[in-house]
């Protein structure tokens, strides 16, 4: 994958906790070899209090565990619109603490930065589930994920086929003319334009699919996958047409409308 001007900034990712403890190392290690027994593989340098250090492949990371709650501002935004887990508030809501998951980058590093993601989301999703965690917060996107379903989507989340899913959200909102838009946020961190699409002519479903699906091309790609004014064949041979220009969201700038013909 290219590589993208931000591969070597650190990467953070958080886990809610119901009880404030860093989980065992070994835990950890153990959850590695069986997710991913063809590696890469995970190795712990020191733990200092709450406070915990590693590498993991050509990346040094750490984990903080913070005895408070993620600040609700934070949360607030991403729970309300995470269709996809109707529990999100009632589970985030109770959480007592959470751990920090840091990439903190080496500049020396060839990894483009999906290949850092997934490495971060592997990590997170180790910690996620030995401690039995509330959920997860992907502070780049903002996005709030369900244990059981970043877990999956990591272990599944490969360089070929990346889980950009847990990276980026695909939220339904209405404008001021009672239009249904699917909207991402997330791309921008991999300085790609978001997406946004009118669906109220076809199952949001199938909606989220073709544009999860162009995402993730653009994603695997480093750039977009049509020009201005062009079209782009969908993933399942829809046309799609392309054209840049302000979002229906205010404060969003810049972003590719997508029409689904």
């Amino acid at each position: 994958m290219p590589r993208s001007r931000k591969a070597q900034q650190p990467l953070l990712a958080m886990v809610a906790l119901s009880k404030p403890a860093l989980p065992d190392e070994e835990k950890i290690v153990s959850f590695f070899e069986k997710a991913w027994p063809k590696g890469p593989e995970i190795r712990f340098l020191e733990q200092q209090g709450g406070l915990a250090s590693f590498e993991l492949e050509d990346e040094r990371g750490k984990l903080a565990l913070m005895p408070a709650p993620i600040p609700w501002i934070d949360l607030e935004w991403p729970v309300s619109v995470a269709w996809y887990w109707p529990e999100a508030r009632k589970k985030l809501l109770r959480h007592k603490a959470h751990i920090l998951v840091a990439l903190t980058g080496r500049e020396e590093t060839d990894l483009s930065l999906a290949r850092r993601c997934l490495a971060l989301s592997r990590v997170t999703a180790a910690v996620a589930a030995v401690t039995k965690a509330a959920g997860v917060y992907w502070g780049a996107a903002p996005l709030v994920m369900p244990t059981d379903g970043f877990v999956l989507g990591a272990r599944n989340g490969t360089d070929a086929i990346p889980p950009i899913h847990l990276w980026v959200s695909f939220s339904i909102f209405s404008d001021k003319k009672k239009r249904i838009w699917l909207c991402t946020t997330g791309l921008h961190a991999f300085d790609l334009l978001e997406i946004e699409t009118r669906c109220e002519k076809r199952k949001a479903t199938d909606v989220i699919q073709t544009v999860a699906g162009i995402a993730l091309l653009e994603l695997m790609r480093g750039r977009p996958v049509g020009e201005n004014g062009g079209s782009v064949p969908g993933p399942g041979g829809e046309d799609v047409h392309v054209k840049v220009g302000p979002s229906v969201l205010q404060g969003r700038g810049e972003v590719m409308t997508l029409e689904i013909r």
